[in-house]
C-alpha cells in the first residue's frame, strides 16, 4: 500500500517540490511511515512509506545507484533464488526490495520485470538518458498510472494523484463510461478521464522525449506442462507451491489479518497460513486475526459454523463482522466509489466495516482469497458442451488429456462425464417442455443510450483454444478476467485507505503457472467446479470438519433484500434526476422500469448495479 508519484520534464526544465506535493497530499494515507522526495534535472520522484515486511525499516527511497534513481511499490519474493540467479554485485547487504530491483536491472536490463516475483509497480529513471521505466507485476497486485504530455510525463500509483498535479484537465472519457456500464472491461488500460493511462498488469513502459511506448514482459507459456504418476502427487505438489506463497506474504513485524469464510479458499489460506506460523515460531510474526461475515437472520448466508473449526484447530482471534447492518447501499454517502473510476464492489459496506474494525486491532496488512475461483475452482471444461458446440476434435483432445491421468479408464470417464450428463440434460428438457415450467428472468437492458462503437479488444494468440485446448485456454482466460483486475485495484485502494496491504496468495505467479500446466481434470472433474485437487491437498492441514463441509454460501440474498426492501429509499434517490441521463448516459424512465421489474422479482443484472455505482460517483466526484 506504499504509494509513489512523479514529474519528469523532457526540456529539462525544473520541476519544483510544490508540483508533486498536491500528487502526495491525496495519498497521504499511503505514506504513515515517512514521505521522501528527489529532485534533479527536470525530475522529481516521491515515495510514500508503508513498512509491513523485515526488509521495508531498512530501505531507503528514492533509490540512488550511479545514473539511476528508483521509486517502487513492491514486495519481492523467492529472494535467494533471485540473488543467486542475480550473482555478483548483491551480497547480504543489498536485501531491500528497491535494491534487488535496482540490481535485477544491472544484471538484465529491461528484462528484469520477467524475473522479479512478487507483487509490484516501479519507476526506474535514468538522469544520463533522460529516460524512464516502469513496469507493474501481470496479477496487477500493485497499480501504477500515468499521464503522457509533449513536454512532461507524469506518473502514480493512483489516478486521483495525477489529477492533482498543476494544470491537468479533467475531462470525462465518455467512451470509457459506456463500457463500464456494458460491463466491458477488457481495456485495462482504460481510466475514466481522457489522458489517463493505466499500465497494463504484466506491462514494461519507456517514455522518454520519443514518446511513450509499452510492452507485454511475461506471460505463462503454454508449453509448460507439469505431469504426475499419482493424483496425490500432484496435491503435494499444490502444497509445495501454495505454501511458499503463503509464507512469502506473511513477512511481516506488524499483526496480520485475513477475511475467513466457510469455502475452501480462504480456509485453505487460514491453514496453511495457521501451520506454518505454528512451524515457524522462531519468525518473530505478530498473529493472524480472523474476520467472518455473520448473519443473524439470512442464516443460510453464514458460514462461521465451518469458519469455527479453522481458528479453534489453530487458535487464531475471530471477530465477526455484522453484514447485515451493512447491506448493499445502506452506508450511502459514507460508503462509495473513490475518486480514481467508478467501480464498487456490491457488498463494499460490509467490506469496509470489516477492514475498519481490523484497523482499529492493528493489522497492517489483510491476506485474502480473491483469485482462488479463477485458479483452482471454475467451470473450464463440459465435455456434452463441447459435444452441442460441434467440437469434436477439442472433445477428443482432452478426453485423452483425461484418459491419460492416473487411476483413470477411458470407459470410465465416456460414462460419468458424457454419456451420463448428456442422458440427464434430454430428460430435464422433456420435463420442463411437459409441465412448461417457467425459467428465471433477467430483467431485459433497455435504458442504455447509443454507446460509441469500439473495435474489440486484442486478445492473446498463444492461449488459443485450437492450439492448446479449451479447457486450459479457458483457465487463462479465467486467471487473467479483465473485471477481476478492476475488482483488485479497487481492494488495493480501500485497504490502502485503511492503512493495510491487500495480499493474495492465489495471484502468486508461481501458483499461476502451476495451474496452467497440469491437466485441468486434476484440477476439477469437468462440468464442475468442486476443486477435488484443492480439497484432497488439505487433508491433514485443514481440519477434516472443515475441509468436509466447505462450500459456498451465497451473500446474493442480502443483495436482494436491499434492493428489495432495505434500500429503497436510496435507490430511489439515485434513480431520480440522474446525472447518468443529464449526461446522456441513459434513458431515466427505463432504468426506472427496470427497478420495478428487479423489485417485483427478476433477477438484477450486473449492469444495473454499475449504473448505480456509476450514478454515486458522478455524484460524489462531478458535481
Amino acid at each position: 500500500m506504499s504509494g509513489i508519484c512523479g514529474i519528469v520534464q523532457y526540456d529539462g526544465d525544473p520541476v519544483g517540490e510544490g508540483a508533486v506535493r498536491p500528487m502526495i497530499a491525496v495519498a497521504a494515507h499511503r505514506g504513515p511511515d515517512g514521505v521522501t522526495l528527489w529532485h534533479g534535472g527536470g525530475v522529481t520522484l516521491a515515495h510514500l512509506a508503508r513498512h509491513v515486511t523485515p526488509e521495508d525499516r531498512a530501505e531507503r527511497q528514492p533509490l540512488t545507484v550511479g545514473d539511476f534513481v528508483l521509486v517502487a511499490d513492491a514486495r519481492i519474493d523467492a529472494r535467494d533464488d533471485l540473488v543467486a540467479h542475480i550473482g555478483p554485485p548483491v551480497t547480504a547487504t543489498r536485501r531491500t526490495d528497491v535494491e534487488l530491483i535496482l540490481a535485477a536491472h544491472e544484471r538484465w536490463g529491461d528484462d528484469a520485470p520477467a524475473h522479479l516475483l512478487g507483487d509490484y509497480a516501479y519507476v526506474l529513471y535514468d538522469t544520463r538518458a533522460r529516460r524512464l521505466f516502469a513496469a507493474r507485476d501481470r496479477l496487477g497486485m500493485r497499480s501504477l498510472s500515468y499521464r503522457a504530455e509533449e513536454r512532461r510525463f507524469m506518473f502514480a500509483t493512483d489516478v486521483a494523484q495525477i489529477l492533482a498535479a498543476p494544470d491537468v484537465p479533467v475531462e470525462l472519457d465518455e467512451g470509457a463510461v459506456h463500457a463500464f456500464l456494458r460491463e466491458d472491461h477488457e481495456r485495462l488500460e482504460e481510466t475514466p478521464y481522457v489522458g489517463i493511462r493505466h499500465l497494463r498488469p504484466g506491462d514494461a513502459l519507456v517514455a522518454d522525449a520519443a514518446g511513450v511506448r509499452t510492452w507485454r514482459f511475461w506471460d505463462p507459456d503454454p508449453e509448460t506442462r507439469v505431469r504426475h504418476t499419482s493424483l496425490a502427487a500432484y496435491g503435494e505438489h499444490f502444497v509445495e507451491v501454495f505454501e511458499g506463497a503463503v509464507r512469502d506474504r506473511l513477512r511481516s513485524f506488524r499483526p496480520q489479518g485475513t477475511l475467513l469464510s466457510g469455502g475452501m479458499d480462504s480456509g485453505s489460506l487460514a491453514s496453511v497460513a495457521g501451520r506454518l506460523l505454528e512451524r515457524e515460531p522462531e519468525s518473530g510474526h505478530r498473529g493472524l486475526r480472523t474476520y467472518s461475515w455473520a448473519f443473524e437472520r439470512l442464516t443460510g448466508s453464514d458460514e462461521r459454523h465451518v469458519s469455527d473449526h479453522v481458528v479453534a484447530r489453530f487458535g487464531l482471534s475471530s471477530t465477526p463482522i455484522p453484514a447485515e447492518e451493512h447491506a448493499p447501499l445502506m452506508d450511502w454517502p459514507r460508503v462509495g466509489p473513490d475518486r480514481d473510476e467508478p467501480y464498487l464492489n456490491i457488498y463494499a459496506g460490509v467490506f469496509e466495516r470489516a477492514l475498519e474494525q481490523a484497523g482499529r486491532d492493528g493489522v497492517t496488512s489483510m491476506l485474502a482469497s480473491f483469485r482462488a475461483d479463477l485458479v483452482a475452482g471454475g467451470y473450464v471444461l463440459s465435455y456434452p458442451g463441447l459435444v452441442r458446440a460441434g467440437r469434436w476434435r477439442a472433445l477428443a483432445h482432452e478426453l485423452r488429456a483425461h484418459a491419460e491421468l492416473p487411476e483413470t479408464s477411458y470407459g470410465g470417464l465416456v460414462l460419468r462425464h458424457l454419456v451420463r450428463p448428456l442422458a440427464g440434460r434430454a430428460r430435464r428438457a422433456l420435463v420442463r417442455t411437459a409441465s412448461r415450467a417457467p425459467r428465471g428472468t433477467t430483467a431485459r437492458i433497455d435504458w442504455l443510450r447509443e454507446a460509441p462503437v469500439r473495435a474489440p479488444a486484442a486478445r492473446n494468440p498463444t492461449w488459443r483454444s485450437d492450439a492448446i485446448g479449451p479447457a486450459r485456454a479457458n483457465r487463462y482466460g479465467l486467471i487473467f478476467y479483465a473485471p477481476y483486475f478492476r475488482s483488485v485495484g479497487w481492494s488495493e485502494r480501500t485497504h490502502a485507505r485503511y492503512g493495510q496491504v491487500f495480499l493474495d496468495p492465489w495471484a502468486d505467479r508461481r501458483l499461476v503457472e502451476f495451474a496452467l500446466a497440469i491437466p485441468q481434470q486434476v484440477m476439477n472433474l469437468p462440468g464442475t467446479a468442486d476443486k477435488r485437487m484443492l480439497r484432497a491437498a488439505m487433508r491433514g492441514i485443514m481440519p477434516e470438519a472443515a475441509r468436509l463441509a466447505a462450500g459456498k454460501r451465497s451473500p446474493v440474498p442480502l443483495y436482494r433484500q436491499a434492493l428489495e426492501e432495505r434500500s429503497t429509499q436510496v435507490v430511489d434517490d439515485l434513480l431520480t434526476g440522474t446525472r447518468l441521463a443529464a449526461r446522456g448516459f441513459v434513458d431515466e424512465g427505463l432504468l426506472r422500469d427496470h427497478y420495478a421489474r428487479i423489485r417485483a422479482g427478476e433477477k438484477a443484472p450486473g449492469s444495473f448495479w454499475n449504473a448505480l455505482a456509476l450514478e454515486m460517483w458522478l455524484r460524489r466526484h462531478w458535481s
